[in-house]
């Protein structure tokens, strides 16, 4: 939309994503759309005019679903999705692609990278910052529904560069906590 008068500048509908979930603009007006098309992951980056400029797809070998994207000063996107494998077990996902939609890294982690008993890890959220840093912020579900799930929020920072994780923290209440924004 003109941001000055609100009319229409270009739509499109998109049958590379079936589920559309987030969406990001860089320093040069282009338009990344993440979401998912059928079990991967998906992110079409678009020029400020609406042409597409590449289409590219992950498959983490799981049913895997595409959140949020954030953009960088570089026009690297960064995608945070969670992946499905079977009931009540999910792993958190986070790809980088640089401007020209190779793929630089991803990473696919449980929890806190070090606890593997958690059974549903489910990433929302994804900011970068100047510094070279990510930010993704999700959930932990215990599974355990007999007993009353606890849902844990979490926050993680990574490296933007290399993907390499800095810190994570949780919060925990008696009450569910979940984390679906950052930023």
């Amino acid at each position: 939309y003109n941001q000055s008068n609100g009319t229409r500048i270009w739509n499109f509908s998109q049958s590379a994503i079936t589920r559309g979930r987030g969406i990001s603009i860089d320093s040069s007006l282009n338009v990344y759309a993440v979401g998912t098309k059928s079990s991967d992951i998906s992110i079409i980056k678009y020029n400020s005019a609406g042409s597409e400029l590449w289409n590219k797809s992950f498959n983490g070998g799981f049913v895997d679903r595409g959140e949020e994207v954030a953009v960088d000063f570089n026009s690297s996107a960064y995608i945070s999705a969670y992946s499905e494998d079977g009931p009540l077990v999910s792993y958190s996902t986070i790809l980088k692609y640089n401007s020209s939609g190779n793929l630089t890294w991803n990473i696919t982690f449980d929890y806190d990278y070090t606890d593997s008993s958690s059974f549903e890890d489910y990433i929302f959220d994804i900011e970068v910052d100047n510094n070279d840093s990510v930010y993704v912020t999700g959930y932990l579900d215990d599974g355990a529904a007999s007993s009353g799930d606890t849902i844990t929020l979490f926050l993680i920072k990574l490296n933007a560069t290399n993907g390499n994780h800095l810190w994570n923290v949780t919060f925990n209440t008696s009450k569910n906590n979940y984390g679906y924004a950052v930023g």
